[in-house]
């Protein structure tokens, strides 16, 4: 069985494209391309028609031998196509002048709405283009002067059948799409990825139960701030020594705050009497009368108070060190819900050693007028810009990837060899002193080479909590999910695909605690040491990998029927490739 000319000329294509393949893997020998684009035709075969033995040299001179060709999903059956067709192409022409064929599907990225730009999307542009995609469009930061909107993906709907956008734009399009189009939103979502709905939403269908196994005890601010008085009262013990974290609505780790019990509440009344919510259309808040500030008003809604959060201050160490998992569920439906937990995944470190007693440190930044804020994520400190002593948190507490370049990363299969160790038992006994309710109260510290191997606090032990929590929080959010979809009212019922970014954090008994979802995940890659980056690239790739190949079947250009190069299976809520399907029916 031969090439056919579409297929020569398409991979011929996508290796020649710089922009193809250049941020999955770098090419070893540059200088191949122009030495190929730059060969002669002086051959013996001449006219219209060469032999395709030669063609498919002149191919294979293009695209390396297979062992200098990165490794795809669909590379061994392009090996196995042209050894194939080598041997059996001497009996065949082709015309000289190859006809490009058309693309799989097409697809939009809204790079202008991330904040690093090109950097934040162009991993999975690569992976897209991977998959047989062609980039249609999309705005590159800061190249728009004029109306935003109007240059977005959703108002240029005719020109992909895949949309990535931060899902507020995204969901824009949704009521224009046609079979064969997905948008990167699913409406409803929100009630899990915004911090204060995802506590509001967990309460409501679990009560306070939701606090005893799948999240930290978290009140809503301002709204549950009696609550919040009515329970440290209840709680005297957690008056002097409890610590709580406050979070705003802002993401990449910033906006947290981590205070005692005493200064938390006094921060939280001096917020709720000044501030002038007015997010209470999107959140339901109720509208209250204030007083102004000229040292509180001008806060951004994002920048705000959003809920107090029971700090876990007996975290599981390792080395020393305070980690927490960054995961990725995907929704492919949200009527009914159908989300998929993907198997691997990272384990991100503080860049610190870990110390209860210290929890914040002094650190110079750029001086910060009390009647203006500098909300700039990228403001930084000159030569001629004042700077002032501020309060961080000491960086032994903060675990966040964007706010800790340095930290270590693992991926979850070294988690897991760590967790699983023979012989760990033993050596974290003799590390507990029990405290007076039988329960162990020392902060401790679990050597790598020394984890827990209890059949109870196993690592399939802790997967298994973590797909129930998600599994839990999906359910909790199909009330809220359905009365979305009935209010968007989208073209099609599978409009769209959420990819989530989901945390959790281990206590010393390897309790997983869900801490948030995200709703736009990183899969940038960068990180300060080579290794780590590498790692880093390793796990995202693959998860982009597998989501995309989910998302094939459902692609399909104007007029034709079926998806790309994946048979053409619906959602059927079944495991597919790294990703495990949540049980939600």
């Amino acid at each position: 069985m031969n090439l056919s000319s579409e297929h020569v000329a398409l991979i011929a294509r996508e290796r020649l494209e710089p922009s193809a393949g250049h941020a999955l893997k770098p090419q070893a020998n540059s200088n191949r391309q122009s030495s190929s684009a730059n060969t002669s035709g002086n051959s013996k075969d001449s006219g219209e028609n060469v032999s395709c033995k030669k063609v498919l040299q002149k191919l294979i001179k293009t695209v390396g031998p297979p062992t200098d060709r990165p490794k795809t999903c669909w590379g061994s059956r392009l090996d196995g196509a042209l050894d194939h067709s080598m041997k059996c192409a001497s009996a065949i022409s082709l015309p000289t002048s190859l006809p490009t064929p058309e693309p799989s599907f097409r697809f939009w990225i809204d790079e202008c709405l991330w904040s690093r730009g090109k950097e934040a999307v162009q991993l999975l542009e690569a992976v897209l283009r991977e998959a047989g995609g062609s980039r249609t469009g999309g705005p590159s930061r800061g190249s728009f002067t004029t109306d935003k909107n109007k240059l977005l993906g959703s108002s240029h709907c005719g020109q992909w059948e895949l949309l990535w956008s931060k899902s507020t734009y995204a969901l824009q399009a949704a009521r224009a799409l046609r079979h064969g189009q997905a948008i990167s939103a699913i409406v409803g979502l929100n009630s899990l990825t915004m911090k204060k709905r995802m506590q509001q939403t967990l309460k409501a269908c679990y009560g306070q139960e939701a606090f005893s196994w799948m999240t930290p005890l978290t009140f809503s601010l301002p709204e549950e701030l009696p609550e919040w008085q009515a329970w440290v009262t209840e709680h005297p013990e957690h008056c002097e020594g409890g610590m709580w974290m406050l979070k705003t609505g802002q993401d990449a780790g910033r906006g947290l705050r981590l205070l005692n019990t005493k200064e938390a509440l006094q921060v939280a009344r001096r917020e709720a009497a000044v501030q002038p919510y007015e997010d209470g259309g999107a959140e339901g808040l109720p509208n209250l009368t204030l007083s102004s500030s000229p040292e509180m008003t001008h806060l951004k809604n994002s920048h705000r108070l959003k809920v107090a959060q029971i700090y876990i201050d007996r975290p599981l160490l390792l080395e020393g060190r305070k980690s927490h998992l960054r995961l990725w569920v995907l929704v492919t439906c949200g009527s009914p819900p159908v989300a998929y937990l993907y198997r691997r995944g990272l384990v991100l470190f503080s860049s610190e050693p870990y110390n209860a007693q210290s929890t914040h440190i002094m650190m110079q930044q750029p001086y910060i007028s009390k009647s203006r804020v500098d909300c700039s994520a990228n403001a930084t400190a000159g030569p001629d810009v004042p700077t002032q002593l501020v309060l961080e948190i000491d960086p032994g507490h903060v675990t966040n990837l964007a706010r800790n370049s340095s930290g270590w990363v693992w991926n979850l299969e070294q988690f897991r060899d760590c967790v699983n160790k023979r012989g760990a038992h033993e050596a974290c006994q003799g590390d507990r002193s029990p405290s007076s309710s039988g329960r162990d109260a020392s902060v401790k510290s679990v050597n790598i080479g020394d984890c827990s191997a209890r059949s109870l606090s196993s690592y399939d032990a802790i997967w298994a909590k973590i797909v129930k929590c998600c599994t839990a929080a999906l359910k909790a959010a199909s009330g809220p999910l359905q009365a979305a979809h009935n209010w968007l009212r989208p073209g099609v019922d599978q409009y769209g695909y959420q990819l989530m970014g989901v945390d959790f954090m281990l206590d010393q008994d390897l309790q997983p605690w869900l801490l948030e979802f995200n709703s736009s995940p990183s899969i940038m890659t960068h990180h300060d040491d080579e290794t780590t980056q590498k790692l880093i690239y390793e796990e995202k790739v693959a998860m982009l990998r597998d989501m995309v190949s989910i998302l094939m079947p459902r692609l399909h250009r104007p007029g034709k029927v079926g998806g790309g190069r994946n048979s053409a299976k619906s959602d059927n809520n079944q495991d597919r490739g790294g990703f495990v399907a949540l049980p939600l029916r």
